[in-house]
């Protein structure tokens, strides 16, 4: 079945939506947006199979087991987390899990100040790629490692367009 999912060799991951450790608006729109863009990262990896923010929805505090969701989306991996802002701080913890054997692959915790957001979200998908051994380009790093805005005030607002347009 795995080779008929296009799996054989082929490494594949589906980013779970994340949790706020508080349920505050402002952690509430942070982790869609962390999600967003930490799928938007991985996507950049040709050699990685990301699944769609779209078909992962629906996991949003699910009971369901991780060799079910992998099985369900035909991934090897899934990627869960949490997230909490205060201020000018973030954490965001990540752990990469074995869809198959639902063993933790890799997992990191991310105390840092909320102007670090872009790298802390380049490093995830970087420490993803080399988890999974996937081939990572120079141009795919340096894309990865791109800052879209150095505008902070403007990425709120953007967080917060997507989140109530959604």
């Amino acid at each position: 079945q795995k080779a008929a999912n296009g799996l054989a060799g082929r490494k594949s991951i589906a980013v779970l939506p994340f949790t706020a450790i508080t349920k505050s608006e402002e952690d509430e729109i942070f982790k869609e947006g962390i999600h967003d863009d930490i799928i938007t990262q991985l996507a950049k990896i040709k050699d990685l199979k990301v699944i769609a923010r779209t078909s992962v929805t629906r996991y949003k505090n699910t009971e369901k087991r991780a060799r079910e969701i992998g099985q369900d989306l035909g991934v090897n991996a899934l990627l869960e987390g949490s997230v909490r802002r205060s201020g000018d701080r973030i954490r965001i913890v990540a752990q990469l899990i074995d869809a198959e054997n639902e063993e933790h692959l890799w997992a990191e915790t991310f105390d840092r100040n909320y102007s670090d957001i872009f790298k802390v979200q380049s490093d995830v998908a970087q420490q993803i790629a080399i988890a999974l051994k996937a081939t990572l380009t120079p141009e795919e790093r340096h894309l990865i490692q791109q800052k879209p805005t150095k505008n902070m005030e403007a990425y709120d607002y953007f967080l917060k367009g997507n989140h109530y347009w959604s």
